[in-house]
């Protein structure tokens, strides 16, 4: 299956647009499992390959799949750190918001730790939920007040306030040109 490119506006307001219906408030952080909890997954850690980071899989013929009380799971690596954990979540979330097909009974998608340029969309989706554009701004802004040019010591606030993998950090500070 071919998936069609999504404009980035287009992925940050569908981001957007997620966090109001389930009422996010920030803090600045957004607590990835708990919204997808609100969407109806169960989210659990995984035993799974070395290489891999995630999964997620639908099929609303069952009730009940993976031994989840629903028929909609995410699952995470175990061998993930926090920050890597909630990324894979929102990751998830973003093939679910992006990609899932509701006329089809039956979805499912595991993510590789080397990713192809297919899954940049999704990428982007998990950096605007779990780093929306104006509180991400705010701090970025507050960071270089405090640390000045120290590019690594801006990197570990944003990463620290946001609970996010430095290198997605890094990523959507270019994305936004900051």
């Amino acid at each position: 299956m071919e998936l069609k490119a999504v404009d980035r506006t287009e992925i940050s307001a569908k981001a957007q647009e997620l966090l109001d219906k389930y009422s996010v408030v920030l803090s600045p952080t957004v607590d990835a499992a708990e919204l997808a909890i609100r969407m109806g997954f169960e989210v659990f850690n995984a035993d799974l390959d070395a290489d891999d980071e995630g999964f997620i899989a639908i099929n609303t013929n069952e009730k009940a799949i993976f031994g989840a009380k629903t028929n909609r799971v995410i699952g995470i690596s175990r061998n993930l750190d926090l920050a890597q954990k909630r990324f894979v979540i929102a990751h998830e979330l973003g093939h679910y918001c992006l990609h899932y097909d509701e006329s089809s009974p039956i979805y499912a998608h595991r993510d590789k730790r080397f990713k192809g340029e297919e899954e940049q969309d999704v990428d982007y989706f998990a950096a605007c939920l779990l780093m929306p554009e104006k509180p991400f701004k705010a701090f970025y802004r507050a960071a270089k007040e405090i640390f000045g040019s120290n590019k690594e010591r801006i990197l570990s606030f944003l990463s620290k306030n946001f609970i996010a993998p430095v290198g997605s950090v890094e990523r959507r500070i270019s994305e936004l040109a900051l």
